[in-house]
């Protein structure tokens, strides 16, 4: 178990910081996918890859992703699942569920015509399907599922019914969009959590090598943060491993 503060540069350039409330360790639950996050946003984990000059420019002119839309994703709450695929052309589907503002929903739907117009000429197939609910039966909405050309799903988004001014997105790549998962859930003042397989993971070639090699053996890891880093001040995490 560990627990202190953490930011993206040294703490000697930051400005004094006030400790963060301290989490609680508890004995976490073996996770069910190889990953498992829920954060306040996007931006922690994609907003340097997505405001990448020539990684926004390809996003806008090939599939019409704009900026404007690409802020309401990095700004919008994030489920996100890894779960492994078995005796398909991926070793895993992910699949990440973002809430918007029913205002954003227009902006959305266009931009995910666009993607649907550069898909096709790709050689996708568009397929609608009711989208199935967590007991695996189909729900009341449904999705858009793209197959290659053997009919293989390789990915598709679903838009549910407006609640509360919120319209939740479900985005998937390696497999059709579903939720027969339950989400992970923060809890308390949780910012960002995060469960993962690490050995799995690494075992997939998917496992950073500035990370240590102990946490690439663990079967088990939960990290969390209840202040997320900023340009000036520090977040405070609380890691926890399995060590075997």
């Amino acid at each position: 178990m560990a627990e202190g503060p953490v930011a993206s540069s040294p703490f000697a350039a930051l400005q004094v910081h006030h400790p963060e409330r301290q989490a609680n360790f508890v004995r976490f639950d073996p996770p069910s996918a190889y990953l498992e996050l829920n954060s306040v946003s996007l931006q922690p984990l994609l907003g340097s890859l997505l405001n990448n000059s020539l990684f926004a420019q390809q996003l806008d002119s090939r599939y019409g992703l704009p900026k404007q839309l690409r802020d309401v994703l990095l700004k919008a709450p994030v489920l996100v699942r890894l779960d492994a695929l078995e005796g398909v052309r991926f070793q895993a589907a992910n699949q990440a569920r973002l809430m918007l503002a029913a205002g954003e929903i227009d902006m959305t739907k266009r931009s995910l015509d666009a993607v649907a117009t550069a898909l096709l000429k790709r050689g996708f197939q568009r397929v609608e399907r009711p989208l199935l609910s967590p007991d695996g039966l189909p729900s009341n909405h449904g999705d858009v599922v793209w197959l290659n050309p053997q009919g293989h799903p390789q990915g598709g988004w679903s838009l549910g019914p407006a609640l509360r001014g919120q319209v939740e997105l479900l985005l998937a790549l390696g497999d059709a969009p579903n939720l027969r998962s339950n989400p992970l859930k923060r809890m308390g003042q949780q910012q960002l959590r995060l469960r993962a397989r690490p050995d799995q993971l690494a075992r997939l070639g998917w496992h950073g090598p500035g990370w240590p090699r102990v946490v690439g053996k663990a079967p088990q890891l939960e990290l969390e943060m209840t202040a997320l880093p900023k340009q000036q001040q520090p977040g405070w995490l609380r890691l926890q491993l399995d060590l075997r």
